[in-house]
């Protein structure tokens, strides 16, 4: 963690300064999404070939290695694609600050199908938080592309098509079991074993936050214990190989307020909150200084992500060490996005014609009668 956030500021610097035209910009959420449909391109192929990890792993240690794990090992009751939510959550941002959500519903356009497939990649991957963070997405962008008169039609359909595929599951269609995973937080007919495995490890977190209080797993409240672990720490885990354990060891809690706490304290916490809340309101502001722009739906590529953060950190997932990073390029972006408006060439007002003493334009200027 020490060194993602230490390139995270080198890139912050850099980006910052890039001396690229408001064009170059506006493109940069392509670039993004090229990023991380790279990252989803390897991971499918070790999903379909496991036994190819091992040597895509040498080149790349973002591999996903559970499926080559797991098949060693023993079957997976859901089998889950964990690595390509990124690129289906980052290509529903994509949609989104290119078009008003509504317009994204047509069947005659592409935008349509671009979506599913986003969707698609997120039902695979079963997380219920991703899911909702790309439903959130939509909204946030209809109230930035139209107000709340788009938000509120946006919200309507929505919730028929979304109830139209819930009503459906157990009745006229059986969805993947991964899909039901990530919409198993709605009221549905969902298949048992989706059931049990998303209340357990709900339950399972819930048990986790109250042992690291209880057993004042977290040594330094107010200034944190920084990031990683001890040596006698990663000695006991070798001994006992306990995934738990040792997600305890480097505070990897999954919920935003405690992996805050255990890195930097309450007070590096609330400087946290004080950042990621600024930004938020910085990112509104620069949606509607963009508006009518090149830069506009850069502008809202950011802030769908932005607005959302504080929420979600503290209220669906947090983990401070891998977040803090992602925050601190999202800002760059930003900070970018606000110095190319500012070289954007402004509009010149009209200039009123020139008038005599009696209030009459000059005679070069009079029309012919």
């Amino acid at each position: 963690p020490y060194i993602n956030v230490g390139l995270a500021l080198v890139a912050y610097w850099i980006i910052v300064r890039l001396p690229g035209s408001p064009q170059a910009v506006a493109r940069a959420p392509y670039m993004i999404l090229a990023g991380a449909s790279l990252t989803a391109l390897v991971n499918a192929v070790v999903y379909i070939a496991p036994s190819l990890t091992p040597v895509l792993y040498v080149f790349y240690n973002g591999v996903d290695v559970s499926s080559y794990v797991f098949s060693s090992v023993r079957e997976q009751e859901i089998t889950r694609w964990f690595a390509v939510a990124p690129f289906g959550v980052t290509l529903v941002f994509v949609l989104c600050a290119l078009r008003p959500p509504r317009m994204l519903f047509n069947p005659v356009r592409p935008w349509l199908y671009l979506l599913i497939f986003g969707l698609i990649t997120i039902f695979a991957s079963g997380f219920r938080n991703v899911l909702l963070q790309a439903l959130v997405a939509l909204g946030l962008a209809a109230w930035f592309h139209r107000g709340w008169r788009e938000l509120a039609l946006g919200a309507l359909c929505g919730l028929i098509l979304l109830g139209a595929v819930i009503a459906g599951q157990g009745r006229a269609y059986e969805l993947p079991l991964p899909a039901q995973r990530a919409l198993c937080w709605l009221p549905g007919k969902w298949d048992s074993v989706v059931v049990e495995d998303a209340t357990n490890s709900s339950q399972g977190r819930f048990r986790w936050w109250q042992d690291v209080i209880r057993f004042k797993v977290i040594k330094n409240w107010w200034a944190g214990d920084g990031f990683g672990m001890s040596v006698r720490d990663f000695e006991a885990f070798q001994r006992s190989q306990d995934f738990e354990g040792f997600m305890t060891a480097v505070g990897g809690f999954h919920n935003g307020p405690l992996t805050g706490i255990r890195s930097v304290g309450v007070i590096g916490l609330l400087l946290f909150y004080f950042l990621i809340i600024a930004t938020a309101v910085t990112a509104v502001r620069c949606v509607n200084r963009c508006r009518g722009t090149v830069l506009f739906p850069t502008a809202i590529f950011l802030a769908v992500q932005i607005v959302w953060f504080p929420v979600s950190y503290t209220l669906v997932f947090g983990d401070y060490s891998s977040q803090l990073p992602t925050t601190i390029m999202l800002q760059a972006f930003l900070v970018l996005v606000i110095r190319m408006l500012d070289e954007l060439p402004q509009p010149q007002p009209a200039a009123a014609p020139a008038v005599t003493a009696r209030g009459f334009p000059p005679a070069r200027a009079r029309l012919p009668a």
